[in-house]
């Protein structure tokens, strides 16, 4: 598999760092994991991807930003690259960084809930 296929597989950008596409598979792979009615065929493509983009060795993630103080009412986000988005409209990538990283716990909460009803989608696509 090339790094461009991995990418697409796990649905994260180009360039995306190693913990970002970990956690792309890992939420992918909740639903993909033959345990829980996924197919094998699924979590063997979403493992060689994983496996693809660790072996490319990008950097790792800086410090996540602190996002108690930020104001997370209604659905966007409060700071970063994609400020003032809906979490609907974050990329794949991004959205698990704000899912495993950010110190909101409504956000993270929000996130993570954005991210399962995707894997969901893809999951009905494929």
């Amino acid at each position: 598999m090339t790094y461009v296929e991995a990418c697409n597989e796990l649905c994260v950008a180009r360039g995306v760092p190693v913990e970002v596409a970990e956690a792309a598979y890992r939420t992918l792979s909740k639903r993909a994991h033959p345990d829980v009615g996924g197919s094998t065929r699924r979590m063997a493509q979403l493992t060689a991807a994983v496996d693809t983009i660790r072996a490319a060795g990008f950097v790792t993630l800086p410090d996540p930003p602190t996002c108690r103080t930020a104001n997370y009412t209604d659905g966007r986000l409060p700071w970063g690259k994609h400020r003032g988005e809906l979490l609907s409209a974050v990329p794949l990538g991004y959205l698990a960084w704000v899912a495993t990283e950010c110190d909101d716990v409504r956000l993270r909460r929000d996130a993570v809930r954005v991210l399962h009803a995707r894997a969901a989608r893809l999951e009905e696509a494929a």
